[in-house]
């Protein structure tokens, strides 16, 4: 797991939508599906339940959201005290 697979994942969950998200991210939505199934296997857990009308998160999914949300902005701090020295 990596920073683009918390963005791609937090962005989902964010827009509810594989599709959206793609657009927004500017990948194909084949990539974002493999990335959240490498994510699923990865942890062990069903992140989203996928349907006709868009992506609904799990019990696990909004727990990841938290990591996730969590994480990136502590990485955007660090890029930005870097930038300052």
């Amino acid at each position: 797991m990596d920073f683009k697979g918390l963005l791609i994942f937090k962005t989902v969950y964010d827009v509810k939508s594989l599709n959206k998200a793609a657009k927004i991210l500017g990948y194909s939505q084949s990539n974002l599906t493999a990335h959240l199934k490498k994510m699923e296997h990865e942890l062990r857990a069903t992140l989203f339940i996928r349907s006709f009308d868009g992506m609904k998160p799990t019990a696990q999914g909004h727990q990841f959201y938290a990591f996730s949300n969590s994480t990136l902005e502590k990485f955007a701090q660090i890029k930005l005290s870097f930038k300052s020295v």
